[in-house]
This record gives structure tokens, sequence and C-alpha cells, in this order.
């Protein structure tokens, strides 16, 4: 991976002020960061502050449906999801970008059948800055390009995505497509999926989830302040044939700030 210049550091630094959200704001101040941007969201008597751009009310009926993705993914405790690196460090945060779309469904998939492109399934496991205490309850918002490098912005159906919720060991999983690289800026972005994960007693994260390989990681990735040679936020995806198929899997080892 790309060494971290002292310029790099203080341009992440930046970025993890943006995420930090008015119940982080103490901290943030007394860390360096400024005023926190405005938002929240709603989850009963838990009022969480939001990254940049991340307003939402969810409603999350006794928590039915949000946790399905790891179920209906048949994830047990031998499939790798504790599957990381041996340092604990916080999971590095990424700009929102100017996509995000609020009201996205409590579903396992962010696509249909049709859907056009390489399968893709995510897993992945939600952390205390312990490293190794799980966290239940996380809200995940998942939003990702097409195939085609295109996102969705106004369909009902909120293709590629979906809303998710971490279940009692801290797992979450779904399945997509491989999103495509898109032209940015006057250069090209690499391929990546956006979450925010959001929980009492943290700091929510906004982030973006990159892949092993892309030509246009960092120092070719056009955005200038996203995090695409930040370890963290890079995964391995390996092939697996299924019915003649192939898809495309990963994990996702995510560590919150309290």
């Amino acid at each position: 991976m790309a060494h971290r210049t002292a310029l790099a550091l203080d341009r992440r630094s930046a970025i993890r002020c943006l995420s930090f959200g008015s119940a982080a704001l103490a901290a943030a101040s007394a860390s360096g960061c400024g005023e926190a941007l405005p938002g929240t969201i709603d989850l009963g008597d838990s009022d969480l502050g939001s990254d940049a751009g991340f307003g939402l009310d969810v409603a999350l009926d006794g928590g039915s449906g949000l946790d399905a993705s790891v179920t209906d993914l048949g994830a047990g405790p031998d499939a790798g999801w504790d599957a990381g690196p041996a340092s604990c460090e916080p999971t590095a945060s990424d700009v929102t970008g100017p996509f995000f779309r609020p009201g996205a469904p409590s579903r396992a998939s962010l696509v249909g059948a049709e859907e056009p492109g390489d399968r893709l399934e995510i897993t992945g496991v939600v952390l205390d800055p312990d490293c190794q205490t799980p966290l239940d309850g996380a809200v995940i918002d998942v939003w990702q390009a097409d195939a085609e490098g295109r996102y969705d912005t106004t369909s009902a159906d909120y293709r590629l995505r979906a809303l998710l919720m971490s279940d009692a060991d801290g797992r979450f999983a779904f399945t997509s497509v491989r999103p495509g690289n898109y032209p940015d800026a006057g250069g090209m972005r690499p391929a990546h999926v956006h979450f925010t994960f959001s929980r009492p007693g943290y700091t929510p994260l906004t982030t973006q989830l990159y892949f092993e390989g892309d030509p246009f990681l960092a120092p070719n990735d056009s955005c200038g302040v996203c995090n695409s040679d930040e370890e963290s936020l890079i995964i391995a995806l390996t092939p697996e044939g299924r019915d003649g198929v192939t898809w495309w899997k990963g994990h996702f080892r995510v560590v919150l700030r309290s």
C-alpha cells in the first residue's frame, strides 16, 4: 500500500472531523475538530449525530427484517467474520459524496436478479474500539454505483441502496454487483461502496470500501480528498462459483470510535 505522508494524514484528520456528529461534538472539539455538521438519525429514544449529508429517520420495527441479511446468506461462526488485521485501530472515515439518498429500504440485497454485472457478496462485522467486542444493533446504510459506474438517485426502487442492522454478533451481510469505475474531476474513481454506521454510544462513521488491485486507487484516484490509499478501507475479493455464476466475496471489518 502507498506510504502515507504527513500531508495525507492531515487530510484524513480533516475528513475524520467532518464525520463527527453532534453526539460526539465535545470529543471532536477536544481533539481539534471544529463545529460538527448537523443531522441526526432517530432510533426511538436515541439521538445520534450524523455525518455530513446524513439526515435520516429510521423506524426499526423491533429490528425485524433489518438483520435478515446475515440469516438469509447462511453465515455462521465458521464464515470468517472476524478475519482482519491484527492491529487495533478505528476504521478510517471517508467523504460522503454527492449521491447519498435517505430512506433506503431494509433488505439483504441491493439489486434485483436482472441487474447486470458481476455478483458481489460482502460480509462484515462491527466492533468496539477494543477490536474484540461485537456491536449489535448498528444501523448501516449502504449505497453504490452500478456496474457502469452510475448511481440511481431518483427511482422508487432505491436500486443499489439498502439499510441493514448488525446482529447479536456484530455481523452484517448483503449481496449486490461489483460497482464500476466512473470519471470524476478529470480522472477516474476506483470502484467503491459507501457506508454509514450509527449506534448509540459510538461516533457515527461515514466511509467508503475499496477493492485490492483497482488501478485507480490513490495516487490515481481523481478524488483528491478521498481515502482510497487507506489500508483499513481496501479489501480483497475472492471468486467463488455458484451454479455456473462467479460471485466475488469480501469481508469488511469495521471498528467504531466510542
